[in-house]
């Protein structure tokens, strides 16, 4: 369930659980809470039924604040989309509510998503920041190597998180492709990532 307005405050999203009974009929068990700063999009089941997976969008406009273009004190923008999905990952069992096993954030927004057997593949799409090495038009050759000396690897590619740990690289540097007849000066970075939903870890590859 996504969240929604009350007349008293909101419903934060949740997962939730019925059994069915031998009649046909629907009773509830219990529900998972999920973030509220992100938004459902997606929903798995593996295992032969003993897993759920919950893929949502961190909502854009979460803990946000609105900022003042430069030029024009009049003109305020929103900052762009986040760019974090979340995989939640719950155990289900018979008559209990969903129990979560597992966490992950990826950098990036989802393009698509599929399950075969076990194996969830998601397509996500990512732009690193790349304002902090802004150079000037016209400047110095030693003025550009100034800026762009902290320019590396790490800040070009999309990292994901398991269970609020460290940042890791959502893929490897040998792992990526480039498509050297691009003329497009942005600089967006494609990634399908197949995770096996029946893994203690959450075990993974990426390209």
């Amino acid at each position: 369930h996504r969240a929604y307005a009350t007349d008293t405050g909101r419903e934060p999203p949740r997962l939730a659980a019925m059994a069915r009974a031998a009649d046909g009929s629907l009773t509830g068990v219990g529900s998972a809470t999920l973030d509220a700063k992100y938004i459902p999009q997606g929903f798995y089941v593996a295992g032969g039924g003993t897993r759920a997976a919950v893929l949502s969008q961190q909502d854009p406009y979460a803990d946000r604040q609105p900022v003042v273009a430069a030029a024009d004190a009049s003109i305020t923008v929103l900052p762009e989309y986040s760019r974090t999905l979340s995989l939640d990952l719950f155990a289900i069992h018979k008559d209990m509510a969903p129990a979560q096993l597992k966490q992950m954030r990826i950098d990036g927004l989802l393009v698509g998503s599929r399950l075969i057997g076990n194996m969830l593949y998601l397509v996500t799409t990512w732009s690193p920041d790349l304002t902090r090495f802004t150079v000037p038009a016209g400047a110095t050759a030693s003025a550009v190597d100034a800026a762009l000396k902290d320019l590396n690897t790490a800040a070009l590619i999309p990292t994901l998180r398991v269970d609020g740990g460290q940042p890791q690289p959502l893929v490897n540097e040998a792992d990526c492709l480039v498509q050297t007849g691009n003329a497009s000066l942005s600089l967006q970075l494609t990634s399908i990532t197949a995770i096996d939903l029946t893994s203690s870890s959450l075990a993974r590859t990426s390209r």
